[in-house]
């Protein structure tokens, strides 16, 4: 399959997810009087308008890929956000012209950033660990209504989690690593740069236990650079024991099971955007991370079939498990991921060669 093959495919992917998100839950009413008032209201939250640029940056990146016509690119971007926010009040949502020109602002960056990239797809360490930054640097904007944000409330923070954190970090270098072999040690100092980044970008603070875990992850790949790539599985398997005690906590059964929800990405998009972005991506970030240092180069779909049944069958534990929402949301994610990563490039040659070994 060429490449232009491949980002049709993934343009595809990318407009299906705005298109279902965009119009959940997917229920038709008939607008009211009132459906389109708050069209042209210029408030609005400022993490919304970044979530909105960021949707639409893969849609131009692969509609230049697919086309090769900026034009094309810019002007299709456009006319997708423009058709979804025109039929949202049939949906009951809102719709807004401020989300019209952030989502057309978005595929003119992804189509800037395919004319640089000369259309080349990102490799899948890179894109992985591209999941990783949006997941530490969202919303990449410094704001007042941030104070309230505090990212230790919504991530790793308590003693105990002090393995997952460095684990985390110990697997972004590696992936670092991975997609720039010939210089690992610089590829770990650029990764280490995304968490001194959080406070100047977002304004958010980051617990001592990860500032801990970080400089140890760091000191760690920094002094065996060379020996990473070799010791992915482990590092992979330490992720996915780390999941699994995670995803079972507190550790003790409720008497009767909670519902299972079929609906996908419910809890999600019901949710508060700015925290339904950081969880999902680190969802995301640890999925693809197990399914790629276990399965890369050639072995990708068996471990991503084996982590998504292990997904599905935590999930369906968790409807006995108190304060858990048991879904298909977490699986689904990850058979997802794994399509993407395949219709990526694998790596350089010589990294291949060397996860070959």
């Amino acid at each position: 399959m060429n490449t232009r093959a491949r980002t049709a495919i993934l343009l595809a992917f990318a407009v299906a997810l705005v298109l279902y998100g965009s119009l959940y839950p997917w229920r038709l009413i008939q607008p009211g009087p009132g459906a389109w008032r708050l069209f042209w209201d210029p408030r609005h939250l400022r993490h919304e308008l970044i979530l909105n640029i960021l949707l639409y940056i893969p849609v131009g990146f692969f509609l230049f890929g697919a086309t090769r016509n900026a034009a094309l690119s810019i002007a299709g971007g456009f006319l997708l956000s423009a058709t979804i926010e025109a039929i949202q009040p049939f949906f009951a949502r809102d719709a807004r012209a401020l989300d019209v020109i952030a989502n057309a602002a978005g595929a003119v960056a992804g189509t800037l950033a395919a004319v640089l990239a000369r259309s080349r797809l990102p490799s899948q360490p890179l894109a992985v660990l591209a999941i990783w930054g949006l997941h530490e640097l969202y919303p990449f904007v410094r704001h007042a209504a941030y104070g309230a944000y505090d990212a230790t409330s919504f991530t790793r923070a308590a003693p105990t989690e002090f393995a997952e954190a460095a684990v985390d970090w110990l697997v972004a270098f590696t992936l670092a690593v991975v997609a720039f072999p010939r210089r690992p040690r610089t590829a770990v100092l650029c990764a280490a740069l995304i968490l001194p980044l959080r406070p100047l970008l977002t304004g958010m603070r980051s617990s001592q236990m990860e500032w801990v875990a970080w400089a140890v992850a760091g000191a760690v790949s920094l002094a065996g650079a060379g020996r990473l790539m070799p010791a992915r599985r482990f590092i992979g398997a330490g992720m996915a024991i780390l999941l699994l005690v995670r995803e079972l906590a507190p550790y003790h059964l409720a008497s009767a099971a909670a519902p299972f929800h079929l609906r996908p990405f419910e809890a999600i998009l019901s949710a508060d955007w700015f925290f339904a972005v950081v969880i999902v991506s680190h969802k995301a970030f640890v999925y693809a991370a197990i399914v790629y240092l276990l399965g890369a180069p050639r072995r990708l779909m068996p471990v991503a079939i084996g982590v998504s049944s292990a997904l599905a069958a935590l999930e369906w534990l968790q409807r006995y498990l108190p304060g858990r929402t048991a879904d298909i949301t977490d699986p689904l994610i990850a058979i997802l991921l794994v399509a993407v990563l395949m219709l990526l490039p694998r790596a350089t040659s010589e990294t291949f060669r060397k996860l070959e070994t």
